[in-house]
């Protein structure tokens, strides 16, 4: 599970839109304090601007609120005839969908947005507008489209020298590459994404990168790499309030803990996680931490015990439309219903993750997919197939987790390293010659005001002299 820095809405004219990372822990009294300005307003642009920010506020508050508030935005858009207002108005709504999950409503939204940007000549706004896309496709595990507008987003912000929001962009392909199982790829971006923000002193956005590198560590096996990553990002995450994001490496702590076999500290870690999802009602999180769990129970052979938290996940994925994580629940539900031996269940829910595999082109679908209908073939006698798809889930596992591939990402992390050495040593190196460059000119300078001094001296003896005369 990549972690993935939440967008800032670009601002123009008079409509400020508060950054999305600061929404979560936005006070209530400014929501208050917004209506109550709303109330009394006579101003329509000014009504507009306090319904931009209440829309804002609530892409990480209550999601419908924030929908009620596009009908009378819109409203005064078109009295005022104002298209870039209208453009951000539909780019907010087209947000909120987003985190609905309501992808296919978020893509026209915002489809209509970057089309007046676009003829408005706003470079900036467009790029964003295809980063949101880029994400909208992401989510909706559509990632040939979503690598198409991301890579359109990265060339746009190119143009602008925009390296912000360039490191953003890197982060998102960074996750689709993961999801499609191109964990090179992935991690190139990662690392590309993690140098933008150290040359831009972005304390949240390494920690964000340096969790993605933790889950590389993960899938290396460092798992105590892995670990103080995660704890060291929770440090910054915690301290800014994001609590999405130390959710989620929360999640990963679990995992690691899982993959080591400390149970225990696998669940205390879902069960942190659950709660901060469950206080944010964050269908995602409350998700993965079910999966979690449920996967601890599966390893201990609790069967019925995991198909249960399954179950709760596949609801709450349902209602977010995630399918990558959704296609992997489906397949494990239909391994542990083959452990039960409910066989006529299990294929139900293989053939399901096996539809939605398809449509996502997602090798790490198709591996575990292979991997659990092997289980099925072989516990109801079918040899033939089963022998054919366990040598599937083999040849997929070893193309994804082979040895080149973890080579290839361990030289990463070298060269970056590598790289940050050099770096460090060049700006040492810089100091060093601004050092001796100064002392040269203080010596320098010191000598000519002694020669001055001289100069002055010896002009001065010689009047003293003449005038004796």
């Amino acid at each position: 599970m990549k972690h993935r820095i939440t967008p800032i809405v670009l601002m123009f004219t008079i409509l400020v839109i508060t950054s999305v990372k600061s929404a979560e822990v936005k006070p209530m009294s400014v929501r208050d304090s917004l209506l109550a300005k709303l109330a009394i307003e006579k101003n329509d642009t000014v009504k507009l601007h306090l319904y931009s920010n209440l829309i804002e506020i609530e892409l990480y508050g209550d999601l419908q609120v924030g929908l009620g508030y596009e009908k009378p935005a819109m409203q005064l858009v078109k009295k005022l005839n104002w298209k870039p207002a209208e453009a951000l108005i539909k780019s907010a709504i087209g947000r909120i969908y987003w985190r609905l999950g309501e992808f296919d409503k978020a893509i026209k939204y915002h489809f209509e947005s970057l089309e007046i940007f676009s003829s408005a000549g706003m470079e900036s706004q467009s790029g964003q507008l295809l980063l949101y896309l880029g994400q909208d496709f992401a989510d909706a595990g559509k990632y040939a489209q979503a690598k198409i507008f991301l890579s359109r987003a990265v060339s746009k912000y190119q143009s602008l020298d925009d390296k912000y929001n360039i490191s953003l962009v890197y982060g998102i392909l960074s996750w689709v590459y993961a999801n499609e199982g191109n964990y090179i790829e992935s991690a190139k971006c990662n690392y590309a994404a993690l140098k933008i923000f150290e040359e831009l002193g972005d304390k949240y956005g390494i920690a964000i990168c340096i969790s993605n590198i933790a889950g590389d560590n993960f899938k290396l096996g460092n798992y105590d790499e892995a670990l103080k990553g995660y704890y060291k990002a929770i440090q910054v995450t915690k301290e800014i309030g994001d609590i999405s994001n130390t959710a989620y490496s929360y999640i990963e702590i679990g995992n690691i803990y899982q993959a080591m076999g400390e149970f225990s500290k696998a669940l205390d870690n879902y069960k942190i996680a659950l709660k901060m999802g469950s206080d944010l009602d964050d269908k995602i999180i409350m998700a993965n931490s079910h999966i979690g769990i449920a996967k601890v129970y599966q390893i201990k052979a609790n069967y019925s015990e995991a198909l249960g938290f399954y179950v709760l996940a596949e609801d709450e994925l349902r209602k977010v439309s995630n399918q990558q994580t959704l296609a992997s629940v489906y397949i494990e539900m239909g391994t542990c219903n083959t452990r039960l031996q409910n066989y006529g269940e299990a294929k139900k829910y293989f053939d399901l993750g096996l539809d939605l595999s398809k449509k996502l082109k997602s090798n790490v679908s198709f591996s575990d997919y292979y991997k659990g209908k092997e289980v099925l073939d072989s516990a109801t006698g079918n040899w033939m197939d089963a022998y054919k798809n366990y040598k599937r889930y083999i040849l997929m596992r070893d193309s994804t987790f082979n040895k080149d591939n973890l080579m290839k990402m361990l030289s990463l992390q070298v060269q970056y390293a590598a790289d940050k050495k050099e770096a460090a040593a060049k700006a040492e190196r810089e100091k060093k010659e601004i050092r001796q460059r100064l002392l040269r000119n203080s010596i320098a300078g010191t000598l000519a005001g002694s020669l001055i001094f001289l100069v002055v001296v010896y002009r001065q003896r010689n009047k003293i002299s003449k005038a004796r005369k």
